[in-house]
């Protein structure tokens, strides 16, 4: 009942193309993705034609065997112009692994975008889900100096393997630390090259949404 208020809204015209579609396939990947799940995936990107394939790897996925099938995935699917996104996610005992030792887990984080870097040949790397979302649901909220920390070092490799590939940051809960974290990301020398924003419904429909725009 929210929405009846923006019936008569104009959109807005793109004339320039500057609007890419992107869709993001396969479940989180803690292992090689089922040759069903590959079928019906790459089946869909050729329907739609997107132009921006997304995937999702927990830390468990990111070695040899889970790799080398996602790009033998990815290969079929993507041609000279497709942008492909690779996001890191977090494992199951991320934050038992953060209390542990936390420059143990920013090594083991390297070591992710390393292999994802230097096996996939992704156009962007997200090296955090939604830091102040998923994130702080699976490490605690953290203050923006970790998160500045962590974005830095992964970006730094990355960056150091492929210079082609972008790095990006998301903000998704749009408090004081997303936004601290995000006007660091923006400004001019920082290593982040992509700045998003992840939108989800809520229960008060478009009134949720306004205030997330806002």
């Amino acid at each position: 009942r929210s929405y009846p208020r923006y019936a008569d809204e104009r959109p807005q015209e793109r004339p320039e193309g500057d609007f890419a579609i992107g869709v993001k396939i396969l479940p989180e990947l803690s292992a090689a993705p089922s040759a069903h799940a590959l079928q019906n995936d790459t089946a869909l990107i050729r329907l739609l034609g997107a132009d921006v394939i997304s995937v999702s790897l927990k830390p468990d996925g990111v070695r040899g065997e889970v790799l080398d099938s996602l790009n033998r995935a990815l290969d079929l699917m993507r041609t000279d112009a497709t942008v492909v996104v690779v996001t890191l996610g977090y494992s199951d005992d991320a934050r038992q692994q953060l209390a542990n030792s936390r420059q143990q887990y920013l090594r083991a984080r390297v070591r992710d975008v390393d292999l994802i870097t230097r096996w996939l040949r992704p156009s962007i790397v997200i090296p955090a889900v939604d830091p102040y979302g998923r994130g702080a649901t699976t490490l605690g909220i953290q203050p923006p100096e970790f998160w500045q920390d962590y974005l830095t070092i992964t970006a730094d490799t990355i960056h150091r393997l492929r210079p082609a590939t972008r790095v990006a940051y998301s903000a998704s809960s749009y408090g004081t630390r997303d936004s601290v974290l995000y006007a660091w990301a923006a400004t001019r020398g920082s290593p982040i090259d992509v700045l998003g924003f992840s939108l989800f419904p809520g229960f008060d429909g478009a009134a949720t949404l306004d205030t997330r725009i806002r």
